[in-house]
């Protein structure tokens, strides 16, 4: 039986998150680049961009204040639901990213089902 209801905004953060300078570093290592850009919302993008990257341009930008400073999210709402919840999160690393590009690319991201493998 619910003895409260369970209503307001619930932030779902990682509880040690990454800050944008280790999670830029780690793109680097994954996509073999030497330093990265982050667009901020005034960003344009590129004269001689084509439909794709246009798109993807007004994607990211949407992103931009999450990327010009360190978002701090008030988890407190969902703290208090979660209290008697143990649910393992993984370590935010350069390891657990590279298995998420692996899959993204495995799935040619998205457009095609995996090859399960099971070793």
């Amino acid at each position: 039986m619910i003895e409260r209801a369970n209503s307001g905004t619930y932030h779902i953060t990682h509880p040690h998150p990454l800050r944008n300078e280790q999670l830029a570093e780690i793109m680097c290592r994954l996509f073999g680049k030497s330093r990265f850009e982050w667009l901020n919302s005034a960003s344009e993008p590129a004269e001689n961009a084509n439909e794709v990257e246009l798109m993807l341009h007004e994607i990211i930008t949407s992103y931009a204040p999450y990327a010009e400073a360190e978002p701090v999210f008030d988890t407190s709402e969902t703290d208090r639901v979660l209290i008697d919840v143990d649910i393992p999160l993984p370590k935010l690393d350069t390891d657990y990213f590279n298995k998420i590009l692996q899959y993204a690319r495995s799935t040619n991201w998205g457009k095609s089902q995996p090859v399960l493998s099971y070793r």
